[in-house]
């Protein structure tokens, strides 16, 4: 099956998810990762808001945040992302595609200084080989940082496919984590 039409397919699943599945799921996410090395061991975290029925991280931000740790949130800068602090109550404004980001103000981090990136998915494999919204943002994000953050795709259990075609230009993650299991790779 071709990119474009799993790609479909797949949001198209993840968006059928009532809104209470998608509440029990957030929170069987967060229970999952706060028992992670990589998290328990992380200072500077990345997430993401929730868009399109991605799985939501925000349990897990709150939770960071009690515990700490920084949390920052991805903003687009070109054709890359950067990563700009999101302490509780971040004010907020839209980016070209209407998600939700960080205004100005608050302070950015370079990708390399992050410990943890907790990134949205659309599909995955047991190899950890993510399919993500087609843009390549976090794929060239972190294709320069020879330091790179632990890489952990978030996605609800029924995004995972048997296997994905691999790009040369595809960064592999280290980890996939959904409201069923923790796969490490």
């Amino acid at each position: 099956m071709n990119k474009h039409l799993l790609r479909s397919q797949l949001r198209k699943a993840r968006r059928a998810l009532t809104s209470s599945q998608q509440q029990q799921a957030a929170v069987a996410l967060c229970s999952q990762t706060l028992h992670q090395h990589a998290f328990r061991s992380a200072h500077h975290i990345a997430v993401y808001i929730a868009n399109d029925g991605e799985i939501s991280p925000h349990l897990i931000a709150r939770t960071a945040r009690e515990l700490g740790k920084q949390v920052y949130l991805p903003v687009v800068h070109g054709d890359c992302l950067r990563f700009r602090k999101a302490p509780a109550g971040v004010k907020m404004w839209r980016n070209r595609f209407l998600i939700p980001e960080p205004v100005p103000k608050y302070a950015e981090v370079s990708a390399n200084r992050l410990d943890l990136v907790l990134m949205p998915l659309v599909g995955f494999d047991k190899c950890g080989n993510r399919l993500g919204m087609g843009g390549g943002f976090y794929d060239r994000t972190f294709a320069c940082n020879l330091l790179r953050p632990k890489l952990v795709g978030l996605a609800h259990h029924l995004q995972e496919v048997d296997s994905l075609a691999v790009d040369n230009w595809d960064i592999p993650l280290n980890a996939v984590a959904t409201d069923r299991q923790w796969l490490s790779v």
